[in-house]
């Protein structure tokens, strides 16, 4: 890990912006305590889609004002095709197309998530 800036998971943003979600205050403790964020556009669009889809609009409207206002916004061309070609891998057939860009990016970047499976795939890279 060559930065000591921080991607945090759609798993993390959503229970930040849920007081519902059981990893809420988790959620809270380690997005306040990271002095760099990195949010890349996989993620963005991966919060907004849930957030939209649980009708939290209230709720999107707070993740769009911090991931865009006060974070450093990651564009999805950042990875090129590499994300494409390791998708492809049978080890990642667990995991989704944002988590694999998530498990290239754990090799510059921090990245936190509750998300069990790729928590071990960031292990093994």
């Amino acid at each position: 890990m060559a930065s000591s800036a921080t991607i945090f998971d759609s798993s993390v943003w959503i229970a930040y912006f849920s007081p519902s979600e059981t990893s809420h205050l988790e959620a809270r403790q380690v997005i306040e305590g990271a002095t760099a964020v990195i949010v890349p556009e996989y993620v963005l669009l991966e919060v907004v889609t849930v957030l939209r889809q649980k009708k939290e609009e209230e709720l999107l409207a707070g993740f769009m004002s911090l991931a865009t206002n006060t974070k450093t916004y990651l564009p999805a061309g950042t990875l090129g095709s590499e994300v494409t070609a390791e998708y492809t891998k049978t080890r990642y057939k667990k995991l989704s197309f944002v988590d694999v860009s998530l498990v290239l990016l754990s090799k510059q970047y921090n990245v936190v998530t509750f998300d069990k499976a790729l928590l071990a795939a960031i292990n093994q890279s």
